[in-house]
């Protein structure tokens, strides 16, 4: 198995390995056996104590020929011989007989084994091994020996006494070198001065928690809080004094804009695809409405067959900015740009109205350019469709226009930009048939056939009629429809019918004028001044002499005038209102409809006739009796509003957007306002704060999940923050942004902004709550994920000596909501050794690898392992000036170790001081490359099958990360053969046969896969290494072990043969 350890980098037992026991500079020698051999090398007379048993002892230890086995096995039946004679009047040693007992027990036999097999290596290879093994083993209890033979008693006197000075010599000389053994520790503390660091002072964030009977709680410094059962320490010290309010997290909402670059023409051209809203919550994010709502009385529209226009007319530079945009779209797409145009505006909005039950789709609406104007928005409704009145809460109707999420191209970007200069509503409704309706003798039943002009109809007569509806608008246009009863049959018309009145009357005499109530006088209405009672055909004037249609109409215009406030719709009667009525007028012919003249004439006549006996003069038609029957209205109203300093409108404007919560988001109407209106910024996190009236400090804790991967500091997120006041948000100047610990809300942090003024209740909305946003103005994906929001936060530091917790009065709870690191212990002395000694030699200017490894793990103490990468770049940048390190975390649970993105940043800075300014520092994390294997295998009969895939399933991750067994820190560069993987599975008991491997490597972090596929003998020297320098090999949570025969392995990868996480894998 092959490991390449050379590319691991430095880990932090290995850098400590030399610095943990002292280094030993002996200057005088005071080993007994060398000294002794010395002392014997430089007589003459060291012969004479070749038989003593100390001169034996000294040759066994200074053996070290163990090449030859015969030489060994003469040296040592020489030793049994020599300590024989020795021990001749006396018991025997110890070393004689250990001696005798391996030559006769174990060497003998063998050597007889070795003469019956002189040619059979193996035996004679443990002939020697065994041989080797006895000496070591004699060697290894040279110190039970050397007692003995002391203390036998039978050592000659000369040799006695030398022995007796020798170990007098060494005790002295050991002594004085046990000062040299101290010189390091002598030179680092007392001429360096050194001392071993103190832990630094780390802190985390307590939330507190008041009693509601009380309005606040103050805290003073370095009051004790005690840690909770769970936790590493004992308790916290607050840092500073603070005030615990009645401030609550009322919601948090979450709002991103989105730009994907798979949506098209959107990704062509940069634009937003979708505007997302979730909660803290609930993550489910949904497309969040977008528009602008349109307000104003025009809309009221009760019944009938109502069309409503709306113009918005652009300025000049929206005007071309729309020209340019869809010039732009029609070359991303090849089309014209007629064409581009329309399928932009063709489904790019949604269209509601408001009715008594909420906003109400409508169905078909036509939004399309009109040149030198803008947008012009049309939509009819039928007369099944439900009244359009004011919503719940509202005092005017209104129209809204949103954002269509599945529009052929999203809205948001180009809506923003284009400035509207004016609006006009334009609004036609036919068919209106509840009205007000009055003549002289009061208020009558439009619904019933009734006189118009009264009974008698005579000249001045008039009928009265208005809507309420109509009396809130700038009404131009009017047509009064209705149809007569009573009418005359003949087909003389009204001429015929007064031919005996003798007054020259035809269809055309009879008219009345139009007059219009204002400020409670009837004024004439614009246009034709007298119009005709009848019609005999479409055309407007009648004809003198022929029947008279049922169907007629009276229209007028009415001149634009200033409309009087209106009270409510009850109060809307005539002799009430000040305006809002019309009226018509019978004005000719001068006797009326002749009620009064047909009584004369029927006088007259019968009085002549009872003179006459012959050719009597006809009687008189009666005067006509006529009724109204089913009056309708329809009218034409119109307004328009200049977005300019001092014009004024009753139109109201407000924007459907995600940051406007339920507050008026009415916006500034005295300059061009934007079509649609929405957050600028990428992402936005608005936190709702209740019971903040009267504060103006607000201490925050953000809690993000740990981002374990590396931004670069160009990637980095830029964050805003604002606040809501009565109807806009507002930027908040950094000054009063006290503190902010997120980072670009990349990890947990605290974030305390004081505000110059306190929030008012005007700032809340209608549930009394205070919002506030963190805008995200780039790079949101490099943001974490949110996980929590606390308020009345406290930085503490954290003890690990137990104190008496004091009651604080009106406190209620407290929590530890941040962070707790406790790595950061107290330098031990050989961390103290390690530091003194890298300082001396690198003078804190790292140039080689591992004075950057040693400078990051000294540093860091939460770091298990560094692996420094010159001259590499780990990005592809091109940086020829880079320096790459490979940091690899403490690991603390069964995860892969990965550093977040807030430690690089801190390896980054830290080493940014001690380098060149040429030099590009960049901390990084170790890519993880899963290995899948998928083999086939078939087992001896009567083996458990579950059990022995188990076993090799386990042997396989061994082989492909042994460091993983015991949870040990990763291995850096680490690779292996197929012939490892072949091996492991066949060393199991359990295994007849193996038919094959396949095997997947997942490559680097591009998402891109490597099939390293075996299938036969000439692959098994095939090696698997990681990809890239920094790269790891792991086995995947899954290895396919499968119990197949000899023909049924299939050699080429197929479906469903391997699979990384959801995703199957296809060769």
């Amino acid at each position: 198995m092959t490991n390449i350890s050379d590319t691991d980098g430095l880990s932090r037992a290995k850098r400590l390995e030399r610095f943990e026991s002292s280094v030993v500079l002996p200057v005088l020698e005071e080993r007994f056996p060398v000294l002794l051999a010395h002392v014997l090398c430089g007589s003459e007379f060291s012969s004479y104590y070749h038989w003593q048993p100390l001169m034996v002892w000294l040759d066994m230890v200074r053996f070290h020929d163990f090449d030859d086995a015969g030489q060994i096995y003469h040296v040592l039946r020489e030793w049994r011989k020599r300590l024989e004679y020795a021990c001749l009047e006396g018991p025997s040693l110890g070393l004689l007989k250990d001696i005798s007992g391996q030559i006769d027990l174990h060497i003998r036999p063998v050597q007889v084994a070795v003469g019956e097999q002189p040619e059979d290596e193996s035996v004679r290879r443990r002939f020697h091994l065994l041989l080797q093994g006895v000496v070591r083993w004699l060697q290894s209890r040279r110190e039970t020996y050397l007692t003995e033979i002391c203390t036998f008693g039978r050592m000659d006197p000369s040799l006695a006494l030398l022995v007796a000075f020798l170990h007098n010599y060494a005790g002295i000389v050991s002594s004085f070198n046990l000062r040299w053994e101290r010189l390091q520790d002598f030179y680092q503390k007392e001429i360096l001065k050194g001392i071993a660091r103190k832990r630094k002072p780390c802190s985390t964030w307590l939330s507190f928690e008041k009693s509601p009977a009380v309005n606040s709680v103050l805290l003073q410094r370095n009051i004790y809080f005690k840690a909770g059962k769970d936790e590493k320490v004992a308790g916290y010290k607050l840092l500073s004094d603070m005030c615990v309010t009645g401030m609550k997290v009322a919601g948090v909402s979450i709002i991103r804009v989105e730009k994907k670059s798979d949506r098209y023409p959107e990704a062509a051209l940069g634009y937003v695809t979708s505007v997302l809203q979730s909660t803290l919550k609930d993550r489910t994010a949904r497309p969040e409405p977008i528009g602008l709502r349109i307000h104003s009385m025009l809309l009221l529209l009760s019944e009938g067959e109502r069309e409503v226009s709306v113009w918005f007319e652009l300025n000049r530079e929206s005007q071309q900015r729309w020209v340019g945009m869809v010039d732009e779209v029609a070359k991303a797409q090849e089309i014209n740009p007629d064409e581009a145009a329309f399928k932009i505006l063709n489904d790019s909005f949604l269209l509601k109205v408001s009715t008594s039950e909420g906003d109400r789709e409508v169905d078909r609406f036509h939004l399309r350019w009109q040149e030198g104007i803008g947008l012009r928005l049309t939509f009819r409704l039928d007369e099944s469709f439900p009244p359009v009145c004011p919503d719940k809460g509202e005092g005017a109707p209104a129209l809204s226009l949103l954002m269509n999420t599945e529009a052929w191209l999203f809205p948001y970007s180009w809506a923003r930009r284009l400035e509207v200069r004016s609006v006009r509503i334009h609004v036609k409704v036919n068919g209106l048939r509840e009205f007000s309706l009055y003549n002289e003798l009061g208020q009558v039943d439009a619904r019933q056939p009734f006189s118009p002009f009264g009974i008698q109809g005579d000249k001045g007569a008039w009928m009265a009629f208005g809507c309420y509806e109509m009396a809130l608008k700038l009404v131009t246009h009017v047509e009064l429809h209705f149809r007569w009863l009573h009418l005359p049959v003949g087909n003389g018309g009204l001429e015929e019918h007064y031919r005996e009145y003798n007054k020259g009357l035809n269809n055309r005499s009879f008219r009345a004028r139009t007059e219009f109530l204002h400020n409670r006088e009837w004024k004439q209405t614009s246009g034709i001044e007298e119009h005709y009672l009848f019609c005999t055909s479409s055309a407007s004037v009648p004809i003198a002499a022929d029947a008279v249609k049922e169907e007629t109409k009276i229209v007028f215009e009415v001149p634009e005038v200033v409309l009087p406030p209106l009270d409510d719709i009850t109060r809307f009667r005539l002799g009430e209102v000040r305006s809002g009525f019309y009226r018509l007028v019978l004005s000719a012919p001068d006797m009326g409809f002749g009620m009064h003249e047909y009584r004369r004439l029927f006088a007259e006549v019968m009085m002549e006739n009872s003179y006459r006996r012959r050719k009597k003069r006809p009687l008189p038609e009666p005067p006509l009796s006529l009724q109204m029957d089913a009056v309708s209205l329809n009218y034409i109203a119109e307004e328009e509003v200049q977005f300019a300093v001092g014009c004024h409108s009753e139109i109201r404007f407000s924007y459907i957007r995600p940051l406007s919560g339920t507050v008026d988001a009415t916006p500034d109407m005295s300059h061009p306002i934007t079509l649609a209106d929405g957050p600028d910024d990428e992402g936005n996190i608005l936190i709702g704060i209740a019971d903040a009236i009267g504060e103006n400090i607000i201490r925050l804790y953000i809690g993000m999940e740990l981002l374990r991967r590396e931004i670069d500091h160009e990637y980095l997120p830029s964050v805003d923050w604002y606040y809501r006041d009565s109807y806009r948000w507002v930027k908040v100047d950094p000054v009063y942004v006290l503190r902010d610990d997120t980072g670009g809300l990349m990890h947990s942090g605290a974030v305390i902004i004081q505000f110059p003024f306190s929030i008012s209740l005007e700032m809340t909305d209608t549930e009394g709550v205070f919002w506030i946003c963190a805008g995200i103005h780039s790079n949101v994906c490099n943001c974490s994920v949110l996980r929590s929001v606390s308020l009345n936060v406290a930085e503490v530091a954290w003890t690990t000596e137990e104190e008496t917790e004091k009651s604080v009065p009106g406190l209620l709870s407290y929590q530890r909501v941040g962070l707790l690191d406790t790595t950061a212990a107290e330098e031990s002395e050989t961390e103290m050794k390690a530091r003194l000694s890298e300082r001396i030699a690198h003078r804190q200017r790292p140039l080689l690898p591992c004075e950057y490894e040693q400078l990051v793990l000294q540093e860091f103490p939460g770091l298990a392992k560094v692996k420094c990468l010159r001259g590499i770049d780990a990005k592809s940048l091109n940086r020829a000036t880079v320096v790459t390190l490979v940091a690899i975390r403490n690991r603390i649970s069964k995860d892969w170790p990965l550093c977040t993105d807030q430690l690089l940043c801190r390896i980054e800075s830290f080493l940014r001081p001690y380098t060149s300014p040429f030099a590009k520092i960049d901390a990084i994390n170790p890519v993880y490359e899963e290995v899948t294997v998928f083999c086939g295998v078939s087992l001896k009969e009567g083996q458990q099958a579950g059990e022995a895939i188990s076993d090799i399933n386990r042997n396989l991750c061994r082989c492909i990360a042994p460091w993983n067994e015991e949870q040990k820190e990763p291995v850096l560069g680490y690779c292996f053969s197929i012939r490892d993987l072949i091996s492991c599975i066949k060393e199991n008991p359990s295994v007849e046969a193996l038919h094959g491997i396949k095997l997947l490597q997942v490559i680097g972090e591009e998402a891109k896969f490597g099939l390293k596929e075996y299938t036969g003998e000439q692959d098994e020297n095939q090696t698997i290494a990681p990809s890239v320098p920094w790269g790891i090999l792991v086995p995947a949570v899954r290895q396919y072990v499968k119990l197949v025969e000899a023909g049924e392995w299939r050699q080429d990868i197929e479906f469903g043969d391997l699979e990384v996480e959801n995703t199957f894998v296809i060769q």
